[in-house]
């Protein structure tokens, strides 16, 4: 991993059916540190992003990249036609990801602020049909709208086991308690 790129790496699986989860946040600016909101450093930091991508695409293994991009798809040239400064970084992935079989998924708006609508949450994978259509929800107060997505269940995960717990003692007048008390609301939009 790189400390300029916040992104989290899951390995989930066994053997041959390993596969890969990244989730991603394409940082604008690094707090506290001088000039990082800088095109430059920016294209510099995704560069280094896009190397480590690379490598664990030639794995081989089924791969999701999946996050805030901050990169409108709306507005990449190969889509548009149009060039925006941050087309160098759209270039890294057409270049660099997408001819090792990398798709993007998502064909929907994911953040509207005002009038202002663009697609910066993106799924992008080397095995399209091992997931869903994403689907988008705005049930939270955030700007950008809520990702599900769901692969499918085809082939074996990993190890099936269940592990037994002995809930016996639990004091259940408490656990009711404390899921009446909780206070849900503040997680949906008004």
């Amino acid at each position: 991993e790189i400390d300029s790129m916040p992104a989290i790496w899951l390995e989930v699986g066994k053997g041959n059916s390993k596969m890969l989860f990244c989730f991603l946040y394409r940082e604008w600016k690094m707090l506290k540190v001088p000039n990082s909101s800088k095109l430059p450093r920016q294209i510099e930091r995704w560069k280094e992003f896009i190397d480590i991508w690379s490598k664990q695409l030639d794995t081989g293994k089924e791969t999701h990249v999946i996050g805030d991009y901050n990169l409108d798809y709306n507005r990449w040239q190969q889509i548009t036609g149009i060039t925006n400064q941050n087309q160098p970084m759209v270039d890294l992935v057409m270049n660099e990801i997408v001819p090792k079989r990398v798709v993007q998924l998502v064909d929907e708006i994911t953040r509207v602020q005002g009038k202002q609508q663009s697609m910066l949450d993106l799924v992008m994978t080397n095995r399209p049909g091992k997931l869903k259509r994403p689907v988008f929800s705005d049930l939270t107060k955030s700007d950008h709208r809520t990702l599900h997505l769901t692969r499918t269940t085809k082939g074996s995960i990993g190890n099936k086991q269940i592990v037994k717990r002995n809930i016996k003692d639990v004091d259940w007048k408490d656990v009711n308690k404390m899921l009446w008390d909780l206070d849900l609301r503040h997680l949906t939009r008004e």
